[in-house]
């Protein structure tokens, strides 16, 4: 029996001659303290149980934390590829609006009628003046 005291558990026979066990608290299992000191280490374990309780809420909201962290990190990493492809994309436009305004230019200049010269100018002049 006193070894069941000493690991905090006692066994007993029950009203109907079965053995049974149960938990015991701290006062009993400690004889040799006073009620305050067994008050005062429930105390601890009643707050121990509840820091406990509070660092696996927290643990839970830290690994919600990553787990959305995670995500938006992997939405950053798409934006960053789509914007690399929309800078390629953007890039090859801009040199083929260059490439087709310059062809559209040639092309309006070679419409045109070109000026006379100034020596057709002074040949038909001379051939009109007898």
């Amino acid at each position: 029996i006193e070894a069941l005291r000493q690991t905090g558990e006692l066994s007993r026979v029950n009203d109907d001659g079965k053995v049974g066990s149960k938990q015991l608290t701290l006062a009993e299992a400690t004889p040799g303290k006073s009620m305050a000191d067994a008050n005062a280490e429930s105390e601890m374990l009643a707050e121990l149980k509840k820091f406990r309780k509070e660092n696996m809420d927290s643990f839970c909201d830290l690994k919600s934390l990553d787990k959305r962290l995670t995500e938006v990190e992997n939405r950053v990493s798409a934006k960053e590829d789509s914007h690399i492809q929309h800078q390629k994309v953007l890039s090859y436009l801009l040199h083929r609006e260059a490439s087709l305004a310059s062809k559209c230019d040639d092309m309006e200049n070679r419409l045109r009628p070109s000026p006379p010269h100034y020596s057709q100018f002074t040949q038909e002049a001379q051939a009109s003046c007898p």
